[in-house]
């Protein structure tokens, strides 16, 4: 994929999420360095189990999931699911509010 190709598919998944779609996943291999990336897209945070150090994670704020998601195994620290790195936070709209100015900024400042 190149990298427009990717920030467009980013940003396909993040409208997916704010239009009321569960998690959104997307793989990739880096277009120079040929490492796998994971590209994650949800209304909740990311499960730190089950992130690593290519993975990118969009969570969207959308009104009605804020809610507490229950998780099954009991060993999940959540008060860690907000200091994993590479997690990034969007409103309900798929907007940055601090850091970037859109996705593109977000994701050539991440992996590139």
């Amino acid at each position: 994929m190149t990298i427009s190709e990717i920030i467009k598919t980013a940003e396909e998944k993040v409208n997916n999420v704010v239009n009321g779609s569960a998690s959104q996943y997307f793989k990739f291999e880096h277009p120079e360095t040929e490492e796998t990336w994971t590209i994650r897209v949800s209304n909740h945070n990311a499960n730190p189990n089950r992130c690593d150090d290519n993975t990118l994670s969009f969570v969207v704020f959308v009104p009605e999931s804020e809610s507490e998601e229950s998780y099954s195994a009991m060993t999940i620290n959540k008060k860690k699911f907000k200091s994993i790195p590479n997690q990034f936070f969007l409103n309900e709209n798929g907007e940055f509010e601090e850091n970037f100015m859109d996705m593109e900024e977000c994701i050539e400042y991440s992996i590139f």
